[in-house]
């Protein structure tokens, strides 16, 4: 059996997913047993045929301890009650990072959502921007534009925005983001843009 994800590093506590080649070796076909799990968890078992000679794909999850730390994953293929592979592979579960112990105060302008759900799961604090031009920029050092603003959208204020305080604007949107990113920065506001063309 074959592992074919290389990274042996997750968080604490996720569903992890890996894909594994298995092979019957053998000279003979028959109905196997592919068991696996993660350290001190109960085995999780899927049955099949293979004839000789044949491979197959397998996907299997696993949840990683909840305590950062070593830990392995057991893979065993049981022909009946009798064991024909077995191997322990050694993975380690990583605190989750916590960005939110950074001194980010963000705005995030996204309509969308995306990265509003992403600022979420890595718990970084954020007040959500729904109007450009009347938002209480003094509240952050961040501002995240993650939607294409109109290019009849405003500049906000100089001296309203991020930057007064030595912040950033990012403006992460689609196509089109460039030209809005472009006005604000002529209006004295640092930018950077990061969009997709």
């Amino acid at each position: 059996m074959f592992v074919e994800e290389y990274s042996p590093r997750f968080f604490a506590g996720e569903t992890a997913t890996r894909q594994l080649r298995v092979y019957n070796d053998r000279m003979v076909g028959g109905n196997l047993t592919l068991r696996w799990r993660s350290s001190g968890s109960a085995w999780q078992t899927r049955s099949f045929t293979m004839q000789p000679a044949e491979q197959r794909r397998e996907t299997v999850t696993f949840t990683t301890p909840m305590a950062p730390g070593p830990f392995m994953l057991d893979l065993e293929v049981a022909d009946g009650t009798n064991t024909v592979f077995t191997n322990g592979l050694p993975y380690s579960a990583l605190a989750r990072p916590a960005l939110s112990s950074c001194r980010i105060q963000a705005g995030v302008y996204d309509p969308e959502g995306a990265v509003a759900a992403l600022f979420a799961r890595f718990r970084v604090p954020f007040a959500l921007v729904t109007n450009l031009r009347s938002a209480a920029y003094d509240q952050f050092n961040l501002l995240v534009v993650a939607a294409t603003p109109s290019l009849t959208t405003p500049c906000p204020k100089w001296g309203a925005t991020p930057s007064r305080r030595g912040g950033r604007i990012s403006c992460c949107a689609a196509a089109g983001c460039w030209r809005w990113s472009r006005r604000i920065t002529r209006c004295g506001c640092p930018t950077t843009c990061a969009s997709r063309r």
